[in-house]
């Protein structure tokens, strides 16, 4: 009888071993088939669901009148941007995000749902406020990061010289264009790990590569000089009622350009915008333009 339950005990030790070596000749073919075969497709899924990258807006130098006062330079803000794959209710976000950014929803949905990119920017410059606020809502797919606005020490001084930059921070008109290579410096790059929906993870594997500022560039402008054209200028146009009034003022040793003004002129804040004086000095060409 004792024989008997040893044998018995013999054969359950010998089954469960068996068991225990088969569960682990399963977990070694396993481990091979996601290590060799399917090792490549796991990273690609890994890197496009947790990793993210996120461009960081350079700095623009700084604008100088030939006195090294301040013409125009940048000041922090923030941007919104959105990974459309992981945004996972656009109706609500595209509501949520129009009405804090006082955007049209369409426009916001569109970019929300515009799955043919992987990374889109929906408003950039946009106060801390604003900023902290979609931040707190932690919103699928969402990204609130870093950005740089361009800031002119007189939004209406020396307008058609300094000129202005464009949404995405690229100099579009006067000096801002001219020697936009030399102010725009070079965009950084973050790696954000995040999760599936596209919310940013608090990880110390977070790459990022610093953005390198532009250069600054010093004109031969003298704004003492300039505030002089142009109130010349102004006063010139209200006096003999001219479509338009022009003045430069050089160095007449050198040839440096001391002063450039001009009159109707346009808002350094607002470009785009056309002036009460300007719309009426040109408001025969506009019309003739519109028939």
């Amino acid at each position: 009888m004792k024989k008997k339950n040893e044998a018995k005990a013999s054969k359950r030790i010998i089954f469960a071993f068996g068991i225990i070596i088969a569960l682990f000749i399963a977990l070694i073919v396993r481990l091979i088939i996601l290590q060799i075969f399917e090792a490549d497709e796991l990273s690609q899924k890994q890197e496009a669901f947790t990793y993210k990258k996120i461009n960081i807006t350079a700095s623009r130098g700084d604008i100088y009148d030939r006195n090294m006062n301040v013409l125009a330079m940048d000041a922090a803000c923030s941007k919104v941007s959105a990974f459309p794959s992981n945004v996972t209710d656009p109706e609500g976000t595209a509501a949520y995000l129009s009405q804090v950014l006082g955007m049209d929803y369409q426009s916001v949905y569109n970019k929300l749902t515009d799955t043919s990119v992987s990374f889109v920017n929906i408003k950039r410059s946009i106060d801390n406020t604003s900023a902290q606020q979609i931040e707190d809502a932690d919103l699928s797919g969402i990204v609130v990061s870093d950005d740089q606005k361009r800031y002119y020490s007189d939004s209406t001084f020396a307008q058609y010289v300094l000129g202005f930059t464009g949404v995405d921070h690229v100099g579009l008109y006067g000096i801002e264009a001219v020697y936009n290579n030399v102010l725009k410096g070079e965009a950084g790059v973050e790696t954000v790990l995040s999760d599936s929906a596209g919310r940013e993870l608090q990880s110390n594997s977070t790459v990022q590569k610093e953005a390198t500022p532009g250069n600054n560039v010093v004109l031969t402008i003298d704004s003492v000089m300039q505030y002089y054209a142009e109130e010349a200028v102004y006063n010139a146009y209200k006096k003999n009622d001219a479509k338009r009034v022009i003045a430069i003022v050089s160095d007449p040793n050198t040839g440096e350009i001391l002063a450039m003004a001009a009159y109707p002129a346009y808002d350094l804040s607002d470009p785009w915008t056309i002036s009460s004086d300007y719309a009426s000095a040109y408001a025969s060409d506009m019309n003739g333009l519109s028939t």
